[in-house]
Parts: C-alpha cells; sequence; structure tokens
C-alpha cells in the first residue's frame, strides 16, 4: 500500500509542477522575444507589405494565453490565437504550442509544433530570467519524420 501511495503522491506532485501557469504578461513578453530569433522569422513568420512579421500561435490548448488582439513590437505583430474561437484563412505557416514548463522559478521551457509543406518540426524553447531580464537561452528545431501513411497522403 506504501508503494502505491508514494507513485499517487509522486503523480500529483509532476502533474501540479507541469500544470502550473505562470503570468501571461510573462508569456507575451517570452513570445514578443520568440518572435524576433531569426530561425523563426526566416522560416515559421509571415510578412506583410509594411515588412511587418507576423508570427501566428496557436494556443489552443492553453486557454489562459489566448489573445484576440495580436501582440505588437517593433516590426512584430504575435497573434496567440486559439483555432476553436478564432480562424485566419491565409496562413501559411504557423506553430501550435503542445508544452509549457518550469522546471526551475527562472526557466521556462516551451515546446511547439509546426507543419511547412510537407515537413514538420518540433520546436524547443528555453527562456532563463538573467540579470533582471527574460533572455530567449536555447532554440533547439528538429525535422520530424512523418508515418509512411501521411507521407502517402501528402503525396
Amino acid at each position: 500500500m506504501k508503494p502505491l501511495l508514494i507513485v499517487l503522491f509522486s503523480f500529483f506532485v509532476a502533474f501540479g509542477i507541469s500544470a502550473q501557469s505562470f503570468e501571461t504578461d510573462v508569456f507575451r513578453t517570452h513570445m514578443g522575444i520568440l518572435a524576433q530569433h531569426p530561425k523563426i522569422t526566416k522560416q515559421f513568420s509571415m510578412i506583410d507589405d509594411e515588412n511587418v512579421f507576423h508570427l501566428y500561435i496557436n494556443v489552443e490548448a492553453f486557454e489562459d494565453y489566448y489573445n484576440e488582439q495580436p501582440v505588437l513590437h517593433p516590426g512584430y505583430k504575435v497573434f496567440l490565437w486559439n483555432s476553436t474561437k478564432l480562424t485566419f484563412f491565409e496562413i501559411q505557416q504557423d506553430i501550435r504550442m503542445v508544452t509549457v514548463e518550469q522546471p526551475h522559478k527562472n526557466v521556462v521551457v516551451y515546446e511547439f509544433i509546426s507543419q511547412i509543406d510537407h515537413k514538420r518540426f518540433l520546436l524547443q524553447v528555453r527562456f532563463v530570467f538573467k540579470s533582471d531580464k527574460w533572455e530567449l537561452s536555447d532554440l533547439k528545431q528538429t525535422r520530424i519524420k512523418m508515418t509512411q501513411e501521411e507521407g502517402d497522403f501528402f503525396n
């Protein structure tokens, strides 16, 4: 009985840590910093006629971070949208937030999935709080191989 209680307690502690959220202002700041990263602007952003980059982040699984209005930064607009509430018709690239974790008080890790044409990517992004501000410390992009069935669907 004691091992079962330990397992259940560990599960609830782990769930509580991964399910915690932090302030939406911090999240918006992070997404503004992310939108300006060269890897993101080159591959995942769209640019309008006024040379403003648009980054579309689907936060469907994270209701607290949804925002009807774009988050504005000089030269960048970040759309934190939810595909069940708001639909954009001419999005060529977007990223879908799939996880957010805060393993330490001064560290936040995000994971995103994106599909461009017939290529799917996992983006892992880590922010660290240093010198009284948040900094993007790591951004890793990994290509995800599609299953044979998915590949056949696109061909």
